[in-house]
Order: structure tokens, then sequence, then C-alpha cells
């Protein structure tokens, strides 16, 4: 047995146990002595103390963190004793024989190979002294005390053997244990580490969020702490646009940036897939919790290169002190509102939790389920129409149908209000598919009637565009109503133009071959990529009102209109200028080559019934 097989115990272990052994045998030693004294052989009580004195200087080996000598003269001192105790007692018939295979087990257990083979020498050296010993008045022993020799030689050899194999298939398996449980605790730790930790950022994930914050908003209070709730505005346009991997990298680069400002005070965590926590303890005072926020917001503004591709992102952040929430899921909830707001604001910001946040949720939520009882019943949801005119002419082109909802509680909901709603929740792809529908119902039960040439804009949403059923819906709607392709317009946002998705392009393109208008709405606003606008046959483009309310004032949007009108020119692109409320601003831009007008100088939208009666049969409205 070497002493790798011992390699589980360390030095301070072997110590004790030697230790332990070693005063409980000086007790009985003591013992034996006393009682021999009293009641046996003065020989034999003289032996067992001197033994018990032989031992002390273990002591002083233990003392100096040296186990291993002071385990040798342990069996040693013992050994001799009990050849001691057999020479002043029976010889090799004495019991006290009996312990030398105790002795072997115990330097089995206490050492190594090396010691039990000199021990088992030693104690075969003094069973052939012993047997040499006989009494010359008996000399016809001297053959019986051979066989006793060789036997007990036998006995401690055998003994030993099976002690040497025995205790190391102990230790072995021991060992084995030993390593299991190190396994076993090392996959617990694995396990704990990944139930803790986000594995595609290695951040800190809810878990460990909600542990980290529970003493900070659960009373009694252990800490006071802040938090920011970040999220990544339009990260699934990203996904859409760049792919799961680039969408993936970019999480991974927003960790990075976010942790390099990170103060010691500060951690962060990953709740969701594009929602981030980052909390302060101490707490930041509440006149800087906005200031705080605002740091993460910028930094993220900043572009970074992920695999050739210049990518820019934002997030939004809702930001509260701990000690306004009694519990985590509260505090949650608090910053989710709070994150919210700073997105309906516009993103890109930092908003503060106010209790006034949370009750605008539960109005939003009510507001919701009443959308979807009223779509469900059919009931509540209209669809007035806006005139779209001939600037030159003053004749009525088509419309564009806008979409209403009165609450069976609270009458008429401003669509500024109800549409985002309806947009955040996806409700708007049932909504919108309602809409297109009645829609060209109407268009076509008008052109029926008289108005042949006339045509219906309808808007569709971003959700609606990234879903494969837009085209269905469109050619289902077409084919119901009986409208042609060709009396229909789409107008589309133009963060569709940055959706690079290869089934938007391809249902686009099909819709295009039915004589299907595509109109960009509120272009100049967002992202103008002028590529797009032949790649995807865009043939209108709408200016946004905010431009036209202001061009005649202002020089800059007076530039904007003019620029936009000219480029439309060179492409071959028809133009409509929305918000059009004076006639001043209607001549100017009819001068400029604009060929549509839309708004409140000719007609703030209207029912159909109201709509049918004021422009048929098609009058030709005046210009100015």
């Amino acid at each position: 047995m070497s002493h790798r097989d011992q390699a589980h115990l360390s030095v301070p272990q072997r110590t004790q146990r030697i230790r332990v052994t070693l005063v409980w045998t000086l007790a009985v030693l003591a013992s034996l002595s006393a009682v021999y004294g009293a009641i046996g052989r003065a020989s034999t009580a003289g032996l067992l103390l001197a033994a018990a004195v032989g031992l002390l200087p273990c002591f002083l080996a233990l003392a100096r963190r040296r186990p291993d000598p002071a385990a040798d003269w342990f069996l040693g001192v013992l050994a001799v004793m009990v050849g001691g105790l057999a020479h002043v007692g029976h010889g090799l018939r004495d019991v006290s024989l009996l312990a030398f295979p105790a002795l072997l087990v115990f330097a089995g257990m206490l050492r190594t190979a090396r010691t039990l083979a000199w021990l088992v020498l030693v104690q075969g050296l003094l069973v052939v002294a012993i047997g040499l010993e006989h009494d010359p008045q008996a000399p016809q022993q001297s053959g019986s005390n051979t066989i006793l020799v060789v036997t007990l030689l036998a006995i401690l050899g055998m003994t030993a053997f099976a002690v040497w194999h025995l205790v190391r298939d102990l230790r072995v398996t021991l060992q084995q244990a030993l390593e299991g449980q190190a396994q076993a605790q090392h996959s617990m730790q694995a396990l704990e580490a990944n139930r803790r930790h986000d594995a595609l950022t290695g951040l800190p994930n809810r878990h460990a969020a909600q542990e980290a914050l529970a003493p900070a908003c659960t009373p009694p209070r252990a800490r006071h702490a802040a938090v920011a709730l970040l999220n990544v505005d339009g990260f699934r346009a990203i996904n859409d646009a760049f792919g799961p991997q680039v969408g993936d990298q970019l999480l991974v680069a927003l960790t990075e940036r976010w942790r390099r400002m990170l103060s010691p005070k500060e951690s962060l965590y990953r709740l969701s897939g594009d929602e981030f926590l980052v909390m302060a303890s101490p707490a930041i005072a509440d006149d800087a919790l906005v200031a705080w926020g605002q740091r993460f917001v910028a930094v993220t503004a900043e572009p970074m290169d992920l695999v050739g591709i210049e990518v820019r992102c934002t997030v939004s952040a809702g930001v509260t002190p701990t000690h306004g929430a009694n519990s985590y899921a509260e505090l949650l909830s608090q910053l989710d509102a709070a994150m919210r707001h700073a997105k309906d604001r516009g993103r890109n910001g930092v908003a503060r939790y106010e209790p006034r946040l949370q009750e605008d949720q539960a109005h939003q939520l009510n507001l919701l389920t009443a959308m979807r009882s009223s779509l469900k019943q059919g009931e509540g949801f209209s669809l007035h129409y806006q005139p779209k005119v001939d600037l030159a002419t003053g004749r009525v082109l088509g419309a564009e149908a806008l979409m209403r909802w009165s609450h069976p509680a609270h009458g008429p909901v401003s669509p500024a209000q109800f549409i985002p709603l309806a947009e955040r929740s996806g409700l708007i792809v049932e909504l919108g598919r309602w809409a297109l529908r009645e829609a060209c119902r109407q268009a076509q039960a008008w052109r029926s009637a008289g108005w042949s040439d006339f045509t219906i804009a309808v808007n569709v949403s971003m959700v609606q565009c990234r879903r494969d059923d837009l085209a269905h819906d469109v050619l289902t709607s077409l084919a119901d109503s009986g409208l042609p392709g060709q009396a229909l317009v789409l107008e589309l946002t133009e963060s569709v133009l940055a959706d690079s998705a290869d089934a938007l392009h391809a249902a686009l393109r099909r819709l295009r071959a039915l004589g299907v208008t595509l109109s960009i709405d509120d272009f100049g606003t967002g992202y103008s990529n002028l590529g797009y606008l032949s790649r995807l046959e865009v043939q209108q483009l709408k200016i946004d009102q905010s431009f036209v309310r202001r061009f005649l004032s202002s020089p800059p949007d007076r530039a904007i209109v003019e620029t936009i009108i000219a480029m439309a020119r060179k492409l071959g692109l028809n133009t409509v200028a929305e918000g059009v409320e004076e006639p001043a601003w209607a001549e100017t831009l009819q001068a400029l080559g604009c060929h549509t007008g839309q708004g409140y100088f000719w007609s703030k939208p209207l029912p159909a019934e109201a709509f049918w009666s004021r422009f048929n049969p098609l009058p030709a409205l005046p210009a100015s």
C-alpha cells in the first residue's frame, strides 16, 4: 500500500486519527496496569505501564505535524509490549499474542504497506524468540513450540496479507466514493450556475436577480437599492432583418459594453430575450435616478460593427428605487410600467416609475379587453373616409380608410390611443384584416354605384407585414369584394423598407403583379432607403403632415418638401401631401409639382354615408 493510497487523507486528518487512537490506547493501558497491579502480577502491570510511558513521544511527533513517525513508534511500542507480556506469561500460548493481528489492522489503517511489512517481521521475530525459550525441565516441549511458532507465523502472514488487501480495497472504494461525491458536487455546482446564469451572455439571470433584490424590496428591508430595466428597442426587427445570429451577437456586444461601464456597486442581469436589469446598491439618490439610467441609454446608441455590419440600436429604460415595492414581482411590474412609458414617449429614453403609470397600464388593459370584445361581437369598430383630391383639377380621386372605435361604455376613443395598443398586443393583425375587408367591400359598392374610378387606400402596419399571410389577406379581400387590384392602395410605413425578409418582399411583389399600388406613408420621417423604392416597386410617396404644416413658414421644411417632390418626379412616383389645411398650402404644393392632396381643407374623415352624400357624384372641388 503506497502513500498515494492515503492521498485522500490530509496531514491534519491523519494526525487527528492517530491522536484519538493514541489517547484511547493510553487509557486502556493505564486501566489494565491498575487492574493487574491490584489483582494480578506486578510484572504484567509494569510492562503495561512501561508501554504507556513509551507511547508518550508520539505526542511530540504529532505536535510537530509528523503523523507517520508517530504511527510507526506507536505500533513498534505495542508490538514489543505484546512480546514482553507473552515472555513473562505463558509464552507462545499466552493470550496476549492475540493482539498481534489487531496491531496489523492498526498498521493497515494508520500507515503504508512498508509499515505493515516491518511490523509483521517484528512480530515474527518476537514469536521465534519466545518459541526458542523453553523450559529446560521439559525438553519434550521443544517440538511442540516449533509447531506453535510455525502456526503463529502462518497466522500472522495470512492476517497481514488479508489486512493489506482489505485495507487497500477499502481505501480504493473510499477514494472512488470521494471522487464520485466530488463529481456530484461539481455537477450540482454546474447545475446551480446554469440555473442562475444566462448561457448566451454569462450574466446572472432572472433567478439570481430575484435572490439579489429580495432583501431590498421585501419588508423588513435589509438594504436599499436602485434598479433600471433596459429593453432593446426594435430588437425583433433587427433579428428579422439580419438573422438571429446577428441578434445574439448584438446582445453579447451590448452586455460587454454595459459591463465596462458598471461601477463596483452595480450589478447587471439578463431577465429575458432583450430585457436586462441593472441594480445599484446602495441606492442612487432619487433626484439622480433618471440621469443614472440615461448613462446606459447613451452608451447603447453608439454604433457597433457585427460581422461586417454596422448596427445601431437604442434602449428604453425604466428606473425606480426598491423601497417603493413590497415584493420582487411588484418591483418588476413598476419597472415594466416605467419602461413602456419610455417607449410610448418615442423610445431611446428613460422614464421613472410613478403610480399613475400602472394606472395607465390598467386602463390600457381594460381598453384592450374591450377592443377584443368589440371585434368579436362585430360592434364598435367602423371606417371613416377622408378624400384624396387631384390638386390640379380639384376632383376627388378616392379616399383613405381610417379606423374608428367607440368604447361600449366611454364612447369614441382616439386612434392615437387604441391603434398603438393594438399594435403592441398583436390585435392589429385581426383589426387590419377586418379593415381591409370592409374598405374593399365599401369601395366596390361605390364603384358599382357609378364611381367607377374610385380608389381606396388602407394602412398596413409593420406587424401585419411581418406575417406570412399578408398577401393571402389582400387577395381574399379583393376576391370577396370583387374590387380590382388597381383600385387598392396599401400604405406602408417606412420601417417596412428596413425589413430585408425575403418572404415580405415576395408578398409585396406578388401584390404589385395584381395591380395593387404600394405607397410609403409619412415619407421622410423614418428609415428612408431609396434603393428599396425601386426594389419593392413603390408607386407613391406620402409627404408627412409635419412637413406640410410648416413648409410655408419654415425654410428647412420647405426644402424637404421640394426635395421629396423633385425626387419622386425623377423616379416616376406620385406624391400625396397629407395634412393640407389652407388654400395657400394646396396652391403652393400644386405649383411645386405635387399631384394629390389630403387634409381638413377639403374634409375631415367622414362615415361612409356622409362621405357618399357629400362627394357623390364626384363634384369638382376648388383647389383654392
